[in-house]
């Protein structure tokens, strides 16, 4: 039954990640090519990743709020699981469009790789690094928006719930925003922006958002920028939400509610 709903899944959403993952992979090779691109490539990228998190956060609001998905109800399976395997989709999509960027960064003489992660005190743990904590936020992501309307539907009331889904996912997020400043403590002027990017730090994560926390500090070596607990709360984030999530999801009141 899993397989099978897993497979339903991968045909409702390929089509809107293959598109985005064309659009990001043309954009790569493009700077690839000429480093020039970068800022109409960076244009682009900034609308990839407002329309798919929009888009994921409307899919599972259907599914898991209005119950407007008919087929996937007629699966017997808990409700736990049904989630679990869009999560997973979700994530791996995000994960496939994301690597495009790898093109430049990792293999363009300007991009992050060659302009400071190689010179840096230690290029290998930089390059597991930059992965592996934006795939850990892809991850947290659609669990952190599943956690928020899975709380929204303990309460009958639309106005109630509607601010506990708003809510949730700001405190998550402000909340794995604090861990990241938390880091540059002692340090002055520490400002953030969100979607943007640069080569002098590394960026860090809140779920989907990726988030730069900088200081009037001179950085000089990027392997200093590298924060575990990032990764580490983004894990525990996911765990925890999904724990949530799988008990509301599986309880009787949730059924009673109406999904």
């Amino acid at each position: 039954m899993i397989l099978n709903l897993f497979k339903f899944e991968m045909k409702k959403h390929f089509l809107i990640f293959s598109i985005f993952t064309l659009i990001e992979l043309i954009c790569g090779i493009a700077v690839l090519i000429n480093y020039d691109y970068r800022s109409a490539a960076f244009l682009v990228s900034n609308v990839t990743w407002i329309v798919i998190p929009v888009y994921i956060f409307i899919d599972l609001y259907n599914e898991f709020y209005k119950g407007k998905e008919v087929i996937t109800h007629m699966i017997p399976i808990k409700t736990s699981a049904k989630f679990l395997v869009k999560s997973l989709i979700f994530s791996l999509g995000l994960m496939i469009i994301w690597s495009t960027c790898l093109i430049y960064e990792l293999f363009s003489l300007n991009g992050i790789y060659y302009s400071k992660i190689m010179d840096s005190s230690n290029p290998k743990v930089g390059v597991i690094y930059f992965i592996l904590a934006r795939f850990i936020g892809f991850i947290a992501g659609p669990i952190i928006i599943g956690m928020a309307l899975a709380l929204s539907k303990l309460v009958k009331n639309k106005i109630l719930s509607a601010a506990i889904i708003v809510i949730t996912i700001t405190v998550t997020t402000v909340g794995l925003y604090l861990v990241m400043k938390s880091n540059l403590a002692g340090q002055e002027h520490i400002g953030w922006a969100i979607g943007t990017t640069s080569k002098e730090v590394f960026k860090q994560y809140a779920g989907m958002v990726s988030i730069l926390v900088t200081s009037d500090k001179d950085i000089t070596d990027i392997a200093q920028t590298i924060h575990w607990n990032n990764v580490i709360f983004n894990a525990l984030v996911a765990v925890l939400g999904y724990g949530i999530v799988s008990s509301i999801f599986n309880s009787r009141k949730y059924e009673i509610i109406g999904k």
